[in-house]
């Protein structure tokens, strides 16, 4: 086995070793007051299975306490693992707290300035999408359920979970500057997600802005 195939299985067993113990975490939890704290819905379907429906843009991921799964509810189509992992972090982080308090840059999250470099080089296919099609980026975002709002020369906010806004600002070219892009996030992801999990679900939400189909 090559070097690199080994450095890939080893992280795909971490990270469902990760799925395991956090979904274990998850199932031993008062679920009513988790569903409550995170704004998600707890169920009980007809033939007695225990799931949450989570929000996730303008789609709903299920996860179903009974099988140990977590999926997409219109495809049922099980999730990326790491955004299984992200998901049960969401859900077992949540407070009764509001989010609106404010926006910080990345590097304001705990233990983020390791990783805050790699941000401008994770925006830049937006950045490209935004300096050739500026428009297109209004129109993906109203498909994800996302809301433009007055920042920069365009501000778009996407809640990955009904609890997590995200706000990614624009900035057109002038005379000195390029392009350039930003994003944010509300000051309660401090104590949501680990600075490596905000960085993975941001390069997902930019993937769901690419993806959309216009």
């Amino acid at each position: 086995m090559l070097y690199k195939d080994r450095i890939e299985k080893e992280k795909l067993e971490m990270i469902k070793k990760l799925f395991d113990d956090t979904f274990l975490k998850l199932k031993k939890a008062n679920l009513d007051d988790i569903s409550k704290k995170s704004d998600v819905n707890y169920i009980t379907t007809k033939d007695g299975h225990k799931q949450i429906v989570i929000p996730y843009l303008n789609r709903e991921i299920i996860a179903d306490m009974n099988n140990k799964n977590i999926y997409w509810s219109d495809n049922m189509e099980k999730i990326d693992l790491h955004l299984s992992v992200i998901t049960i972090h969401y859900l077992l982080g949540c407070t009764s707290r509001e989010t609106g308090e404010g926006w910080i840059s990345y590097r304001e999250i705990p233990d983020a300035l390791f990783y805050a470099k790699t941000i401008p080089g994770t925006l830049s296919p937006l950045v490209k999408i935004f300096s050739e099609e500026p428009n297109r980026l209004l129109l993906t975002a109203k498909k994800l359920n996302g809301e433009n709002i007055s920042i920069g020369d365009m501000g778009i906010v996407l809640k990955a979970f009904p609890k997590y806004p995200v706000l990614f600002v624009f900035y057109k070219a002038d005379e000195e500057f390029p392009t350039n892009a930003n994003v944010l996030y509300d000051k309660s992801v401090k104590n949501l997600l680990s600075a490596e999990e905000v960085k993975v679900l941001t390069i997902f939400l930019i993937k769901e802005l690419i993806n959309v189909k216009i």
